[in-house]
């Protein structure tokens, strides 16, 4: 196969994804243990971007998740993983 060119739709204008996206973040949101949002809601965020469903979808919790991010991020960067994956960066 020649593929010579691949087209992303990030901003739903060729393709109507809203509905994926939608579903995805619930998910994730569930996931988490976090509410759902109603679809409609979710929709219209999505014209701002995945930061404005994440913010929505955290609301309160969004300190707590910051926090344990930024625990696990430390425990990750003073791993021997870090330091072998950098090494074959080289």
């Amino acid at each position: 196969m020649n593929v010579k060119a691949v087209i992303f739709d990030l901003d739903v204008t060729l393709i109507d994804s809203k509905k994926d996206i939608v579903i995805a973040a619930n998910k994730a949101f569930s996931e988490f243990n976090l509410p759902t949002l109603p679809e409609k809601t979710l929709a219209f965020l999505t014209a701002n971007g995945a930061e404005a469903v994440i913010k929505c979808g955290l609301r309160e919790k969004i300190c707590i998740c910051l926090i344990e991010y930024s625990a696990d991020l430390k425990r990750f960067m003073a791993s021997p993983v870090l330091i072998i994956l950098l090494y074959f960066q080289e």
